[in-house]
Parts: structure tokens; C-alpha cells; sequence
């Protein structure tokens, strides 16, 4: 049966000489697999650079149950990048929110919240003028919402220390090591209240971006089983500086 569905680009593996696997997460089905072929055949009518990193795309697609690689019958943009492909600093962020989606979301169901906010977030970075900067920031930390640990009581300013283990803020410093205070712990508060209308504004030095990703990808890893570790942030922290 034929379903129309946007998409985005996850990944994509050569199959054959002319055939790749794609991993989409879909509006309609969540994560799914497919098959394009005659994708590098000259006479392709479908390009190659269609499937590059989280490329947004208008879909119609065969769905049969009880099978993990699934047909491709039409492919189309949805939204065509203007800036990402010649913007270092952008070209950087999507490269890091690819590898955390992939490595964040294993469902193989509709969940048009976290769709919506996925490929809103890849059309706002797009458009952005300036201040990508903390972008990523942002992103790793509203992401939470959609994956299910989102930080709780953050609006309590009198609540000054992020608990990673247990996902919320609290009054007294926590008997642990995984938690954050002080600057770090304030910066967050701020993104989790204000959300990416923020994202421009908030000056954070190098020093506090990179500690703050380390502690979310730390929050990640106690929340997520099997989140591995990232390779992107290496390349962020080089190229913002």
C-alpha cells in the first residue's frame, strides 16, 4: 500500500553499484528503512546529494508489515537548504544533531511531536542569521522533551543545582558527582525556559559551551542504554575556535 510521508535523512549506505539503503525517520512511521535504486545509474533521475544529513523530504512510499527494508516508489525536497551546505558553523551543528538522532531514537513508530520539532529545528538553523553558536546547545538540551528525560522544576530559581541522575533541579548540592551548579546549571535554565527564541542572545564562553555539552551528553548517556559515544563534538569544539 502507498502512503505520502515527509522524511528525514538519517543515513545513507551504498548497497550496490547503483542502490543504497537509507535510514528516515518518517512523519508517519517513525523510523524506517529503504531502498533507492539506480540512484548513481547516469540516467537517475534522483541525485545522489537528495540524502545528504538530515535532508528534509516529501515521500510516497510502499509499507508492507514484517518487512525491515521497505520501497521508495516517489522522492521529492521538502525544503531545499540555503545556507547549511556553505556555512561551516551550520554544516558543524547538523552533522552533530545527526549523529545524536541516530544514536538517540530507536522507535519504529509515528511520533509527530518529535518529528515536528526535529525538522523545525533543521528548517530554523537553516534560516538563522546569526548566533549559531549555541544552537547546538539548545537543540541536545529541548530534545529531552521528545525522548522522554526532559529537566523537571527548572523554573524554581531557588533550585540552583541540575540532578543529571534524577532529571530535575533541586535546593541542596546532590550526594553525587553527576550534577551541575553555578554558571553552567543557569545557562540551561535559561534555554529551558526560553527555548530557541534564546539561542542568538545568550553570550557563553567556549570554556562554558564545551562543559555544558559534555554534561548533557553525560545526562544522555545515564538516560539513553547503549547511547554511545560522539565523534561530532570533537569537530564542533575545532571549528568554533
Amino acid at each position: 500500500m502507498l502512503h505520502k510521508t515527509r522524511g528525514i535523512v538519517l543515513q545513507s549506505i551504498k548497497y550496490s553499484e547503483s542502490s543504497n539503503i537509507l535510514k528516515i525517520y518518517t512523519e508517519a512511521f517513525g523510523l524506517k528503512s529503504y531502498i533507492i535504486r539506480g540512484l548513481r545509474k547516469s540516467k537517475s533521475r534522483t541525485k545522489a546529494s537528495l540524502f545528504q544529513h538530515l535532508s528534509l523530504l516529501e515521500l510516497v512510499v510502499y509499507d508492507k508489515d514484517k518487512k525491515d527494508i521497505q520501497n521508495i516508489k516517489e522522492v521529492r525536497p521538502a525544503y531545499i537548504f540555503r545556507d547549511i551546505p556553505f556555512n561551516i558553523n551550520k554544516s558543524s551543528i547538523i552533522l552533530f544533531m545527526n549523529e545524536l538522532i541516530n544514536k538517540s531514537i530507536r522507535e519504529e513508530e509515528s511520533n509527530p511531536e518529535m518529528f515536528e520539532f526535529i525538522y523545525g529545528s533543521i528548517v530554523r538553523l537553516d534560516k538563522l542569521a546569526q548566533g549559531e553558536f549555541n544552537f547546538h546547545l539548545v537543540f541536545i538540551i529541548l530534545f529531552t522533551k521528545y525522548l522522554g528525560f526532559y529537566p523537571m522544576h527548572f523554573g524554581k530559581q531557588d533550585f540552583p543545582f541540575l540532578d543529571l541522575q534524577e532529571g530535575l533541579f533541586q535546593k541542596s548540592r546532590p550526594s553525587h558527582s553527576d550534577f551541575l551548579s553555578g554558571e553552567n546549571s543557569s545557562f540551561i535554565r535559561q534555554i529551558l525556559v526560553n527555548g530557541f527564541e534564546i539561542a542568538d542572545q545568550l553570550e557563553i564562553p567556549a570554556r562554558n559551551r564545551k562543559e555544558m555539552l559534555n554534561s548533557m551528553l553525560q545526562y544522555y548517556r545515564l538516560h539513553l542504554p547503549d547511547f554511545s559515544p560522539m565523534k561530532s563534538p570533537a569537530v564542533l569544539h575545532s571549528v568554533f575556535h
